[in-house]
């Protein structure tokens, strides 16, 4: 079996998003848990990699669009996650302020495919009830 990757490349190297109004200096720390946040979103570590990503932003001083990025990569790990609501929550607190909208819109509609498949597999493994008939 092939390791997930995070399909968000193309979209994060597409532009950029806005960071806080306070982003200042970039962090070596901040650095150092978006590399961590790659490798483990890369190695299937979605808890792990959410983590590192939700570091990264707290740990301040990213760029803007370094900063985009860490949110798009923490809310596409929650959805990995089956987080899918906090993964949406993540996308609107980022659409408020994103430049580039269609990124957003992209992995929120990725979100949300991944949201449906996995209601439909819940309902099509529920045990079956009277009245299902028999």
């Amino acid at each position: 079996m092939t390791t997930p990757r995070l399909l968000l490349a193309p979209l994060i190297l597409a532009g950029g998003c806005s960071a806080p109004a306070d982003s200042g200096v970039v962090t070596v720390s901040s650095l150092e848990s978006m590399g961590a946040g790659r490798a483990k979103a890369a190695a299937g570590d979605f808890g792990g990699a959410r983590d590192a990503f939700a570091a990264a932003i707290t740990g301040g001083g990213l760029q803007p669009d370094v900063y985009c990025e860490a949110l798009l990569q923490q809310a596409e790990c929650e959805s990995r996650l089956g987080n899918h609501d906090a993964a949406l929550a993540l996308l609107d607190d980022l659409a408020r302020g994103a430049a580039d909208l269609p990124r957003v819109d992209a992995v929120r509609a990725a979100v949300k495919a991944r949201q449906a498949g996995s209601a439909s597999s819940e309902q099509s493994t529920a045990a079956p009830t009277a009245a299902d008939g028999p």
